[in-house]
């Protein structure tokens, strides 16, 4: 690896088209993304708390 790799590597980042795609795909929905991970720790920790007591 070198300096090369990180310049090939960058290149592919920038311009493949399924890079672009799903960025833009991604991005409507972090807001939903947050949610559910919060919910699922939610869910977690009332489940820790049922086995405590």
């Amino acid at each position: 690896m070198g300096k090369r790799a990180a310049v090939l590597a960058a290149f592919f980042f920038a311009f493949l088209p399924y890079n672009i795609y799903f960025t833009r795909v991604i991005l409507p929905e972090p807001m939903a993304t947050t949610f559910a991970l919060a919910s699922l720790w939610l869910f977690v920790k009332f489940l820790d708390r049922e086995k405590l007591g």
